[in-house]
């Protein structure tokens, strides 16, 4: 099912947007449409050198959030087993496998 379609201005402000470092999810949420929608327009346009560096430590931002969490779960995990006899820990990896 088809929406209402995007405005030469929506267009112009998309592509603007991605110009100055917008990612997709970001463009996304402000324009209130679907990402497929919004990649349409902003394949190919490049982002300005000026905001290359802005829009790579976004993207940085993502996978160092992603290894936080990660860590964050190895602790926990850690903590929940800590206590666990081995018995309870081969059953744990068996269910897991």
């Amino acid at each position: 099912m088809r929406g209402i379609p995007l405005t030469e201005n929506e267009i112009k402000r998309i592509i603007h947007l991605r110009k100055h470092g917008y990612s997709l999810p970001e463009l996304s949420r402000l324009m209130g449409r679907g990402n497929g929608t919004i990649f349409r327009h902003i394949q190919g346009i490049k982002i300005l050198p000026r905001f290359k560096d802005f829009w790579e430590n976004k993207r940085k931002s993502s996978i160092f959030r992603m290894l936080r969490e990660q860590e964050r779960a190895k602790k926990h995990i850690k903590s929940i087993f800590q206590d666990a006899n081995k018995r309870e820990k081969l059953i744990t990896a068996s269910c897991l496998y």
